[in-house]
Protein backbone atom coordinates (compact mmCIF):
# COMPACT_ATOMS: atom_id res chain seq x y z
CA UNK A 1 0.00 0.00 0.00
CA UNK A 2 3.24 2.11 0.23
CA UNK A 3 3.96 1.74 -3.67
CA UNK A 4 6.56 -1.32 -3.04
CA UNK A 5 6.75 -4.49 -4.27
CA UNK A 6 5.59 -6.97 -2.03
CA UNK A 7 5.24 -10.12 -3.28
CA UNK A 8 6.63 -11.82 -6.73
CA UNK A 9 4.70 -15.32 -7.67
CA UNK A 10 5.64 -17.79 -10.26
CA UNK A 11 2.04 -18.80 -11.66
CA UNK A 12 -1.53 -18.56 -10.61
CA UNK A 13 -2.07 -17.75 -7.05
CA UNK A 14 -5.15 -19.08 -4.50
CA UNK A 15 -7.10 -16.14 -3.40
CA UNK A 16 -6.12 -17.92 0.36
CA UNK A 17 -3.04 -17.09 -0.08
CA UNK A 18 -3.37 -13.34 -1.38
CA UNK A 19 -5.37 -12.96 1.60
CA UNK A 20 -2.68 -14.37 3.89
CA UNK A 21 -0.05 -12.67 2.50
CA UNK A 22 -1.23 -9.41 2.39
CA UNK A 23 -1.78 -9.29 6.58
CA UNK A 24 1.69 -10.55 6.58
CA UNK A 25 3.01 -7.43 4.55
CA UNK A 26 2.09 -5.45 7.75
CA UNK A 27 4.72 -7.18 10.11
CA UNK A 28 8.00 -5.45 11.34
CA UNK A 29 10.85 -6.17 8.71
CA UNK A 30 12.28 -8.71 11.21
CA UNK A 31 9.48 -10.75 11.39
CA UNK A 32 8.76 -10.43 7.58
CA UNK A 33 12.13 -11.96 7.07
CA UNK A 34 11.48 -14.85 8.79
CA UNK A 35 8.29 -15.50 6.65
CA UNK A 36 10.49 -14.94 3.39
CA UNK A 37 13.51 -17.80 4.14
CA UNK A 38 12.55 -21.47 3.12
CA UNK A 39 14.63 -22.36 6.14
CA UNK A 40 14.50 -22.11 10.16
CA UNK A 41 17.27 -20.92 12.07
CA UNK A 42 19.24 -17.39 13.47
CA UNK A 43 20.16 -14.30 11.53
CA UNK A 44 23.53 -13.32 11.81
CA UNK A 45 22.32 -9.22 11.20
CA UNK A 46 18.64 -7.13 11.62
CA UNK A 47 17.45 -6.45 8.11
CA UNK A 48 18.82 -4.32 5.70
CA UNK A 49 17.04 -1.04 4.86
CA UNK A 50 15.73 -0.60 1.35
CA UNK A 51 18.61 2.64 -0.01
CA UNK A 52 16.87 3.62 -3.21
CA UNK A 53 20.45 5.90 -3.50
CA UNK A 54 22.07 2.71 -4.43
CA UNK A 55 19.22 1.62 -6.91
CA UNK A 56 19.63 5.03 -8.39
CA UNK A 57 23.26 4.72 -8.82
CA UNK A 58 23.57 1.30 -10.04
CA UNK A 59 21.15 2.71 -12.98
CA UNK A 60 23.46 5.43 -13.65
CA UNK A 61 26.70 2.69 -13.58
CA UNK A 62 24.62 1.16 -16.35
CA UNK A 63 24.05 4.66 -18.31
CA UNK A 64 20.31 4.45 -17.46
CA UNK A 65 20.39 7.78 -16.33
CA UNK A 66 17.11 9.00 -17.42
CA UNK A 67 15.52 5.59 -15.72
CA UNK A 68 17.10 6.58 -12.26
CA UNK A 69 15.58 9.82 -12.36
CA UNK A 70 12.20 8.62 -12.77
CA UNK A 71 12.92 5.81 -10.06
CA UNK A 72 14.73 8.02 -7.41
CA UNK A 73 11.55 11.02 -7.93
CA UNK A 74 9.05 7.97 -7.63
CA UNK A 75 11.03 7.30 -4.14
CA UNK A 76 10.98 10.54 -2.74
CA UNK A 77 7.49 11.22 -3.09
CA UNK A 78 6.71 7.92 -1.52
CA UNK A 79 9.22 9.57 1.52
CA UNK A 80 6.89 12.36 1.84
CA UNK A 81 3.59 10.25 1.95
CA UNK A 82 5.11 8.04 4.59
CA UNK A 83 8.62 9.88 6.30
CA UNK A 84 8.16 7.46 9.29
CA UNK A 85 8.86 4.79 6.81
CA UNK A 86 11.66 2.22 7.99
CA UNK A 87 12.21 1.43 4.04
CA UNK A 88 12.92 4.65 3.07
CA UNK A 89 15.71 7.51 3.62
CA UNK A 90 15.10 11.31 4.42
CA UNK A 91 12.98 12.70 1.89
CA UNK A 92 15.42 16.00 1.85
CA UNK A 93 18.16 13.85 0.90
CA UNK A 94 16.50 12.03 -1.77
CA UNK A 95 14.94 15.31 -3.40
CA UNK A 96 18.95 16.85 -3.08
CA UNK A 97 19.88 13.48 -5.19
CA UNK A 98 17.38 14.28 -7.24
CA UNK A 99 18.37 17.73 -8.20
CA UNK A 100 22.00 17.03 -8.23
CA UNK A 101 21.18 14.70 -11.48
CA UNK A 102 18.76 17.08 -12.89
CA UNK A 103 21.13 19.61 -12.45
CA UNK A 104 23.45 17.60 -14.17
CA UNK A 105 20.83 16.92 -17.16
CA UNK A 106 20.66 20.36 -17.28
CA UNK A 107 16.74 19.61 -16.73
CA UNK A 108 17.42 23.31 -14.71
CA UNK A 109 13.68 24.54 -13.80
CA UNK A 110 13.24 20.47 -12.62
CA UNK A 111 16.33 20.61 -10.60
CA UNK A 112 15.37 23.98 -8.65
CA UNK A 113 12.25 22.38 -8.12
CA UNK A 114 13.74 19.44 -6.52
CA UNK A 115 16.33 22.24 -4.40
CA UNK A 116 13.38 23.89 -3.10
CA UNK A 117 11.50 20.44 -1.57
CA UNK A 118 14.96 18.79 -0.39
CA UNK A 119 15.23 22.88 1.71
CA UNK A 120 11.52 22.59 2.89
CA UNK A 121 12.37 18.66 4.34
CA UNK A 122 15.67 19.66 6.20
CA UNK A 123 15.99 24.43 6.08
CA UNK A 124 19.34 23.36 7.70
CA UNK A 125 21.14 21.34 5.58
CA UNK A 126 24.17 23.70 4.45
CA UNK A 127 24.92 21.60 0.98
CA UNK A 128 21.51 22.16 -0.19
CA UNK A 129 21.71 25.85 0.63
CA UNK A 130 24.98 25.91 -1.07
CA UNK A 131 24.31 24.07 -4.35
CA UNK A 132 20.98 25.84 -4.56
CA UNK A 133 22.34 29.42 -4.61
CA UNK A 134 24.81 28.23 -7.41
CA UNK A 135 22.04 26.98 -9.55
CA UNK A 136 20.14 29.64 -9.00
CA UNK A 137 23.44 32.32 -10.00
CA UNK A 138 24.01 30.10 -13.17
CA UNK A 139 20.42 30.99 -14.11
CA UNK A 140 20.39 34.55 -13.71
CA UNK A 141 18.19 34.32 -10.39
CA UNK A 142 20.77 36.70 -8.52
CA UNK A 143 18.60 37.57 -5.51
CA UNK A 144 17.55 34.30 -4.56
CA UNK A 145 20.48 33.18 -4.89
CA UNK A 146 21.54 36.01 -2.57
CA UNK A 147 19.27 34.87 -0.01
CA UNK A 148 20.53 31.05 0.00
CA UNK A 149 24.01 31.96 0.41
CA UNK A 150 22.89 34.09 3.23
CA UNK A 151 20.91 31.61 4.55
CA UNK A 152 24.14 29.24 4.06
CA UNK A 153 25.91 31.75 5.94
CA UNK A 154 23.15 31.74 8.91
CA UNK A 155 23.89 27.81 9.22
CA UNK A 156 27.94 28.49 8.87
CA UNK A 157 29.00 32.00 9.90
CA UNK A 158 32.56 31.45 9.28
CA UNK A 159 32.83 30.16 5.63
CA UNK A 160 35.12 32.17 3.68
CA UNK A 161 33.85 30.33 0.70
CA UNK A 162 29.85 31.82 0.56
CA UNK A 163 31.53 34.87 1.95
CA UNK A 164 34.05 35.24 -1.40
CA UNK A 165 30.76 33.89 -3.78
CA UNK A 166 28.48 36.39 -1.98
CA UNK A 167 30.95 39.07 -2.84
CA UNK A 168 30.84 38.00 -6.66
CA UNK A 169 27.28 38.30 -6.55
CA UNK A 170 27.00 41.12 -5.47
CA UNK A 171 29.31 42.59 -7.97
CA UNK A 172 26.67 40.68 -10.81
CA UNK A 173 24.07 43.08 -9.20
CA UNK A 174 25.98 46.07 -9.44
CA UNK A 175 25.89 46.36 -5.77
CA UNK A 176 29.69 46.64 -4.75
CA UNK A 177 28.43 48.42 -1.69
CA UNK A 178 27.42 45.09 -0.58
CA UNK A 179 29.97 42.97 -1.84
CA UNK A 180 32.76 45.40 0.12
CA UNK A 181 31.68 43.18 3.11
CA UNK A 182 31.95 40.13 2.24
CA UNK A 183 35.29 40.34 0.23
CA UNK A 184 36.59 42.17 3.37
CA UNK A 185 35.67 38.73 5.38
CA UNK A 186 37.55 36.98 3.89
CA UNK A 187 40.57 38.51 3.43
CA UNK A 188 40.38 39.20 7.06
CA UNK A 189 40.38 35.34 7.59
CA UNK A 190 42.99 34.52 5.16
CA UNK A 191 44.96 38.18 4.46
CA UNK A 192 47.22 36.02 1.54
CA UNK A 193 44.59 35.57 -0.68
CA UNK A 194 45.78 37.85 -3.37
CA UNK A 195 42.38 37.29 -5.51
CA UNK A 196 40.15 38.37 -2.84
CA UNK A 197 42.55 41.38 -2.07
CA UNK A 198 42.23 42.34 -5.90
CA UNK A 199 38.51 41.82 -6.09
CA UNK A 200 38.03 44.28 -3.00
CA UNK A 201 39.97 46.67 -4.57
CA UNK A 202 37.65 46.43 -7.73
CA UNK A 203 34.43 46.96 -5.08
CA UNK A 204 36.21 50.12 -4.24
CA UNK A 205 36.36 51.27 -7.03
CA UNK A 206 32.91 50.40 -8.64
CA UNK A 207 31.59 52.12 -5.32
CA UNK A 208 34.09 55.10 -5.82
CA UNK A 209 35.95 54.81 -2.66
CA UNK A 210 39.07 55.82 -4.77
CA UNK A 211 41.59 56.37 -1.89
CA UNK A 212 40.38 52.78 -0.59
CA UNK A 213 40.79 51.33 -4.05
CA UNK A 214 44.27 52.93 -4.76
CA UNK A 215 45.48 51.47 -0.95
CA UNK A 216 44.01 48.13 -1.31
CA UNK A 217 45.30 48.29 -5.42
CA UNK A 218 49.06 48.84 -4.01
CA UNK A 219 48.84 46.24 -0.95
CA UNK A 220 47.88 43.92 -4.28
CA UNK A 221 50.77 44.30 -5.38
CA UNK A 222 52.91 44.48 -2.44
CA UNK A 223 51.35 40.83 -2.02
CA UNK A 224 52.35 39.90 -5.55
CA UNK A 225 54.42 42.44 -7.89
CA UNK A 226 53.64 40.54 -11.22
CA UNK A 227 49.85 41.06 -10.80
CA UNK A 228 49.89 43.19 -13.80
CA UNK A 229 45.66 43.71 -13.56
CA UNK A 230 45.91 45.27 -10.39
CA UNK A 231 48.75 47.16 -11.44
CA UNK A 232 46.40 48.33 -14.56
CA UNK A 233 43.84 49.29 -12.64
CA UNK A 234 45.75 51.51 -9.77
Amino acid sequence: DQGFVGVIYQGPVPIRQLVSDVKLLRLPSDQLRDFCSPFSGRWVTPPPSADPLQVTSRFIDEALVTQGIEYLERHAQLAEQSPSSSLLQAPGDLYYVLAVLLRDQEQNDASLNAFAKAIQHQPDDFRYRNDFASLLAATGQLNQAAEQLLQSLRIKPQDIFVQRKLGFLRMAEGNPAAAIPRFRAVVDSTPQDIACWYNLANAYRRNEQLNEAMETYRHTLNLEPRMTLAANNL
